[in-house]
């Protein structure tokens, strides 16, 4: 007897490929036979994500997911509820009595749950050694980083660090899907567990094998969380020294931007006094009226209209008025006045 298993998206295809079937309502716990053929030759059933046709003679041109043959044996050496087996290869050999609970039943979900642990874990062996060339990668490039973080310009700093976290993404990406493939290896390996203990130990070297491969898997999934740890911590070393460079340009930025502020202040000092004194000289005549006094004047307009300019830019800005406005404007009143009222005075 052979067991043939198939998604169960493919059983409509599977069905029409098998003649003489009918319809069948017969169920062995999780199991459900779907149809037969007369006699029992052939029963197509189904169990979660598998469609599984239970067949003496028949030959199906698809090919199966699995196959597995199903056959009896004498002088078996592994005891099991239902007697003695042994397994060479896919086929199992059975010594004893046995049952359509067995046949039909807990037989076809133990071969399904062991089908998805080794299917995932071949896909998984598959994904991992992929993940270990792209480890060794971006292992390489941690090290050039940060060997080379000291020394870097900020561009090119930035320019790696981008590579660096786009690798981890992608990395990450597929580490997560290795992680959840062990996971799903390991709920599969559980419930085969489950199903042989209920039939006294049925197949359980099979599943000592695949729960050995897992451990074997979950020591990758183990270095490459060691290594998405070592990137971050990499990557969080590049961002400091980045922020660190950042601000010595900030910092450098400030400087320059006062020195320019400073020299921007002397200029406006220079021009105002210098054209106030033509414009005042030209009405009044300077020359006679104490120089102390008309030297003062101008120096108090020339800095009072600087740092009104400087008000009325933070009035612009902040859309506010303060204290600041109130006595400038009152000193540059004053100091106008002070100009109009001299010859008065003198």
């Amino acid at each position: 007897m052979e067991y043939l298993l198939f998604h169960s998206e493919e059983l409509e295809d599977v069905v029409r490929e098998i003649p003489g079937l009918t319809h069948s309502f017969r169920r062995f716990g999780e199991v459900e036979v779907i149809a037969v053929t007369e006699g029992m030759d052939t029963a197509v059933v189904r169990y979660e994500r598998y469609v599984v046709v239970v067949t003496r003679s028949l030959r199906p041109h698809r090919e199966p997911v699995a196959r597995y043959a199903v056959e009896t044996g004498t002088n078996l050496k592994r005891e099991f509820a239902g007697g003695r087996y042994e397994t060479r290869g896919d086929t199992i050999l059975l010594e004893g009595s046995f049952d359509e609970d067995l046949v039909y039943g807990h037989l076809i979900a133990l071969l399904c749950e062991i089908t998805t642990a080794r299917i995932l874990a071949k896909d998984s062996r598959l994904r991992a050694e992929h993940l270990t060339r792209d480890e060794t990668e971006i292992i390489s490039d941690t090290v050039r980083i940060l060997e080379g973080a000291g020394k870097m310009e900020i561009s090119a700093l930035e320019k790696l660090a981008l590579e660096l976290s786009s690798l981890k993404a992608k990395f990450f990406s597929s580490y997560m899907t290795f992680k959840d493939e062990n996971e799903e290896i390991g709920l599969a390996i559980l419930k085969a567990r489950k199903i042989s203990r209920s039939l006294e130990g049925l197949l359980s070297e099979w599943i000592d094998e695949l729960a050995f491969e897992l451990e074997s898997l979950k020591y990758y999934e183990t270095s490459f969380e060691q290594t998405l740890s070592g990137v971050r911590d990499a990557l969080e070393t590049v961002h400091l020294r980045l922020e660190m460079l950042h601000r010595g340009e900030n910092l450098e930025l400030q400087r320059r931007t006062s020195s320019l502020q400073a020299a921007a202040a002397i200029i406006e000092f220079v021009a105002v006094f210098y054209y106030s004194m033509g414009i005042w000289d030209k009405y009044v005549g300077l020359s006679n009226y104490p120089k102390w006094a008309t030297f003062t004047l101008l120096a108090t307009l020339s800095a009072v209209v600087v740092f009104y300019t400087e008000v009325i830019g933070e009035y612009l800005s902040e859309g506010r008025l303060g204290r600041k406005f109130a006595i400038s404007t009152m000193v540059l009143v004053l100091t106008i006045l002070a100009m109009f009222l001299i010859p008065l005075i003198f």
